[in-house]
């Protein structure tokens, strides 16, 4: 895995890919498929891109994408293929999940009442929990919650909200950031990179005391190749949850932060 499109990968049987912030490592890709390796996508910023997401997929031999990163699921994720056939659970997982889990909450309502051990309780919901790792990778792999919500996303109006909410923060954060607006777009996170480390997590402890959580995808550890994103750049979620607004709210913030900045480096 490497953070440029430009990098020379060694000759290997897979080569995972991530399309980071909507923008398709085409470059990579192609790379990949020339010395006939078997590509995983990672899509989970393409996933309101229909025509992206279709061009990765007719590509990639597999796709794999995080929900909660893209909208409000509670959790999960999922794997998919127009190649293969995607890997199913080895065995019901959803019936063999209720049945345990039910168990214990049976467990858990007797030893409230006759106030007996929670051993038995914790170990037949430990037991339920366990049977979603042992499944991986499936198309099971999120809840039963967030495979019924992803049926019901409105796709295009929900890449509208966030189309618009990028406008804003590209707007906004001129001034202070190096990165650019793509209107072909449309990523779950905005990427705003500053001149230094130290601007950077400025901007992100300000942020935090006023109870905005923001990542660092690009941690330089584990990366082969410099680059800016491995230092100075913040994750700014401006998906569906998130309207204009909020989006204000944080241009704002970062402004007081970095008052002196009056121009674009």
């Amino acid at each position: 895995m490497h953070d440029t499109e430009t990098s020379d990968i060694k000759k290997t049987s897979i080569v995972f890919i991530m399309h980071y912030f909507g923008v398709r490592n085409d470059a990579l890709m192609k790379q990949a498929q020339n010395q006939g390796s078997t590509i995983i996508s990672d899509v989970t910023h393409l996933l309101f891109d229909r025509v992206g997401l279709l061009e990765v997929a007719h590509k990639s031999d597999f796709l794999i994408a995080s929900l909660r990163k893209s909208g409000p699921f509670p959790d999960g994720g999922f794997i998919s293929s127009l190649k293969h056939r995607t890997p199913q659970p080895k065995h019901g997982l959803r019936e063999t999940f209720l049945v345990t889990r039910a168990a214990g909450l049976l467990s858990r309502g007797l030893s409230a009442e006759r106030n007996f051990s929670d051993e038995e309780n914790l170990y037949f919901l430990k037991r339920a929990e366990a049977l979603l790792d042992e499944t991986m990778p499936a198309s099971f792999s999120c809840s039963y919650l967030s495979r019924r919500l992803s049926k019901t996303v409105a796709v295009d109006a929900t890449a509208s909200v966030i189309r618009k909410n990028i406008d804003v923060l590209a707007a906004g954060l001129q001034p202070f950031s190096q990165a650019q607006n793509i209107p072909t777009v449309i990523s779950p996170y905005f990427p705003c990179i500053f001149d230094s480390v130290e601007s950077r997590d400025n901007v992100r402890s300000c942020l935090a005391s006023n109870r905005f959580f923001f990542p660092t995808h690009w941690p330089s550890a584990g990366l082969s190749v410099v680059s800016p994103l491995t230092t100075r750049s913040l994750s700014i979620p401006c998906d569906g949850r998130y309207d204009e607004t909020v989006m204000r709210s944080v241009v704002s913030i970062i402004e007081t932060c970095l008052p002196h900045r009056t121009s674009r480096s």
